[in-house]
C-alpha cells in the first residue's frame, strides 16, 4: 500500500514558503501542515498551564491532551482545542515560546511523531521546522 504524498517547502524565514505551501495545498486539495505553528501553539498551550519548558512529560502531555487544527480554507488559522489562537501564536510571545521549544531535543522528537500524523489522503503540503 502507498502512503500519500508529501510535498515539503524549506527556505529562510520570511521567504513567503508559507503563502506558498498554503496556496498549493489549496489548489491540490491536499491537507496542510505549519511545523513552525504547531511549536508557538504548543508554546502558547504550556504557557497557560504554567509548566517549566524542562519539564518534558507535562509538555508531551500537553501535547498528547491539545487538539491543533488548521481551518480548512484559511491555513493561517490555527484552531487549539476548538479556539481560534492565530493572533497570539504569531506574536513575538509565540515566536519566543516556539525558539524555546526547538532547542529541545526530546520536545522536537516528540513533535516530529505527531506532525507525521498530518501525513493522510489525499496528500500533504508541510512547511517549517523539521521537514
Amino acid at each position: 500500500m502507498t502512503k500519500p504524498p508529501v510535498i515539503a517547502i524549506d527556505g529562510p524565514s520570511g521567504s513567503g514558503k508559507g503563502t506558498i505551501a498554503s496556496e498549493l495545498a489549496s489548489k491540490l486539495a491536499f491537507n496542510y501542515l505549519d511545523s513552525g505553528a504547531i511549536y508557538r501553539t504548543l508554546g502558547i498551550a504550556v504557557l497557560k498551564a504554567n509548566v517549566d519548558f524542562m519539564n518534558y512529560a507535562q509538555i508531551t502531555e500537553i501535547y498528547n491532551k491539545s487538539n491543533i487544527t488548521f481551518e480548512p480554507g484559511k491555513p493561517h488559522n490555527v484552531i487549539l482545542d476548538g479556539k481560534d489562537v492565530s493572533m497570539i501564536i504569531r506574536s513575538q510571545m509565540g515566536s519566543d515560546v516556539a525558539s524555546k521549544l526547538g532547542q529541545i531535543p526530546e520536545i522536537r522528537d516528540i513533535l516530529l511523531e505527531g506532525q507525521r500524523a498530518y501525513r493522510r489522503e489525499p496528500g500533504l503540503v508541510a512547511d517549517g521546522r523539521d521537514m
